[in-house]
């Protein structure tokens, strides 16, 4: 149902662009295939428009992938945020100083901007969180940011900002410690793993368990951050649905989209392969007009 009620209703009337002008500033002359993946996924998904920001040695590489991802330089990014409808930051960008620095500049910018946006930081973004940010540092108050930590980046942010450890903890103490963290830092987490944990600057929880498939490669992540990006821009724009709709549907697509991409490829799946089953996922669930979801385990609590 969560999918369902995101997703824009096609009139005919629409403009290029109702259905959101997205962005990921990430990508490096190492990791040029991370925001294409996340870019892409927020295509296929429906977005109309999805730029990518990136460093000058990546960009043709990137540009050389697919005609229909518009790619830029880095430094234009701040002169683009008046016409996106939300960000993505992280994807592929590296560690090293400058990228840190780089990563860290787009960061500040993003969730300063007026009006307010989504921004969502995943992989190297949160690494530059780790590495630039001081203790007592909060997302501005009325931002809309969701960070999308993996086990080991939840626990790099959780012994940076709040002191505590997440490693080989059950999951009531991540979802305790990821409480705290999402209340000091004011934004939202998603949590990846074997359930997604979605907690939300007030300490509510939400935990999503469908099934999904029994292989992780590399660039699952940038998928769902892609499509997280997308429904966190539709619920924004829908003024009445609430963010952690978003973080349901996103986490129901990534899993259902890998589910069959292993049961078509078994070992042998990779990113590429999930991105395939977007667009039939989406297609089954628009048929109906309940959508295609399986119940979904949601524990909703305030700690």
């Amino acid at each position: 149902q969560a999918v369902s009620d995101l997703i824009p209703r096609l009139t005919g009337d629409e403009k290029k662009g109702d259905c959101g002008r997205l962005a990921v500033f990430g990508g490096s002359e190492e990791y040029p295939g991370a925001p294409f993946y996340a870019a892409t996924a927020m295509l296929r998904l429906g977005a109309d428009l999805a730029h990518i920001f990136t460093e000058p040695a990546a960009a043709t590489v990137i540009k050389n992938y697919s005609p229909e991802v518009l790619v830029g330089k880095s430094p234009a990014f701040p002169h683009w945020l008046a016409v996106l409808d939300g960000v993505l930051i992280g994807p592929g960008a590296g560690r090293d100083g400058a990228s840190v620095d780089l990563v860290s500049a787009a960061i500040r910018v993003a969730t300063a901007a007026e009006p307010k946006k989504p921004v969502v930081i995943d992989a190297d973004g949160l690494w530059a969180l780790v590495q630039s940010w001081m203790e007592g540092d909060r997302f501005p108050d009325n931002s809309i940011v969701i960070l999308t930590p993996n086990a080991n980046e939840m626990d790099r942010l959780a012994k940076k900002f709040v002191n505590d450890s997440t490693k080989d903890r059950p999951l009531e103490e991540v979802v305790r410690i990821a409480s705290s963290l999402a209340e000091s830092l004011n934004c939202h987490l998603f949590v990846k793993g074997r359930e997604d944990v979605f907690v939300t600057p007030k300490k509510e929880v939400f935990i999503f368990s469908h099934s999904g498939s029994l292989r992780r490669p590399g660039g699952i992540g940038d998928c769902l951050a892609g499509l997280l990006t997308t429904f966190v821009v539709w619920a924004h724009k829908s003024s009445v649905i609430p963010i952690e709709k978003a973080a349901e549907a996103a986490s129901y697509v990534t899993r259902e989209a890998s589910r069959a991409a292993y049961e078509d490829n078994g070992r042998g799946m990779n990113a590429t392969d999930v991105i395939a089953k977007i667009v039939p996922l989406i297609k089954r669930i628009e048929v109906s007009p309940f959508g295609q979801m399986n119940p979904v385990s949601i524990v909703v609590n305030k700690l």
